[in-house]
């Protein structure tokens, strides 16, 4: 029944093109007096239950003073596939997909005109090493590069490709952490922070920022910042660059590098309390055996990690967060002689549009 033309419009759009059919579950407990084929809607259409983006926009049709919008639910205007996980926000006149990990695709059922964000996962930090009698600080992972592409147009029953990239591992001394792997939104994507490195010679290097790959000249993009310094045997980590509109800092001897637009937040206007995004901050090197208090190195943040400002020899790790807006943080750098680097913090894909 829910696809049958109802000959109640909106703007010349049938009831069927705007509320969800029931298909299964509990209809509403009252006959609204709206019929078709001497079916009443509440047999039609599925409830209304106040879900994020589940509300149509007003029809003009009411019943006891309530309107239609508020009793059903509307019809979906996308389909996600895969093992995403993901949140749906509707706020300010915005709706907008936060994908946190998985793979998967999206398809719109409708044409539509979105901002994409791809953050890449941050690179692991590494543990501090001893070697010729050089004494060298635990580097710092870099962060991961952002893809930032507003007023893009995407086509109806077309599937696009998504993929969440995951932070790097700590080294392990003399392994170097791993690098973050990339977030995309089909062709659009945010490298993987680089690893924090090993000794080479008399030189350990923090990882590089990761780079943004578009395909679109004009999108802002930036590289992920560069793992800190520590003034002494390890160099810091570049910022990231290729492809990108605004290149990643490098690290330096007290912080790890910013990241996109100089370390400047991306406004998300799809939360209440409008947070900001803060991608690809890189971590910041541990304290070495020989520099009390010994201690880690922070994993970026708002900010790029403190070089030795975690609360114990082992380097923080990254920890991704809508709530504070730090995706893709490179893990701090480990201190002493056996502290830990920190992991890299998971990337993140993010969709917005105006609500339809």
């Amino acid at each position: 029944m829910g696809n049958t033309t109802t000959k109640y419009t909106v703007g010349g759009v049938d009831l069927s093109n705007i509320f969800q059919p029931l298909a299964s579950g509990t209809d509403i407990s009252y006959n609204t007096n709206y019929t078709v084929a001497l079916n009443d809607l509440r047999y039609i259409y599925a409830p209304y239950t106040g879900a994020p983006g589940t509300q149509a926009p007003v029809t003009g049709y009411s019943v006891n003073g309530q309107d239609l919008n508020t009793i059903f639910a509307r019809k979906p205007i996308f389909d996600i596939t895969g093992n995403l996980v993901y949140t749906l926000y509707t706020y300010g006149g915005y709706t907008g997909i936060v994908f946190t990990s998985g793979t998967g695709t999206i398809t719109y059922f409708i044409d539509i005109t979105t901002t994409l964000i791809s953050v890449g996962g941050g690179g692991g930090g590494n543990m501090q090493t001893f070697d010729f009698f050089t004494v060298s600080s635990g580097t710092g992972g870099g962060g991961g590069g952002t893809a930032y592409i507003p007023n893009s147009n995407l086509n109806n029953n077309v599937p696009y490709n998504i993929s969440v990239g995951i932070g790097g591992q700590p080294g392990t001394g003399q392994q170097p952490g791993s690098n973050g792997s990339d977030s995309s939104f089909d062709t659009y994507t945010g490298g993987g922070g680089g690893g924090g490195g090993v000794l080479v010679g008399f030189t350990r290097y923090s990882g590089n920022g990761g780079a943004t790959n578009t395909g679109t000249p004009n999108a802002n993009t930036g590289g992920g910042g560069g793992g800190g310094s520590d003034g002494y045997n390890v160099t810091a980590g570049a910022g990231g660059n290729s492809g990108a509109t605004f290149q990643g800092n490098p690290g330096s001897a007290s912080n790890g590098g910013t990241s996109f637009n100089n370390g400047n937040p991306v406004y998300l206007p799809f939360i209440n309390g409008n947070p900001q995004l803060y991608p690809g901050n890189a971590g910041g090197c541990g304290l070495s055996s020989a520099e009390l208090p010994n201690t880690g190195g922070l994993a970026g943040s708002t900010i790029g990690g403190l070089r030795g400002g975690a609360p114990s020899i082992n380097g923080e790790s990254g920890v991704s967060s809508i709530s504070t807006g730090v995706f893709g943080a490179g893990g701090g750098g480990g201190g002493n002689f056996t502290g830990a680097g920190g992991g890299g913090g998971s990337g993140v894909v993010i969709i917005y549009w105006q609500t339809v």
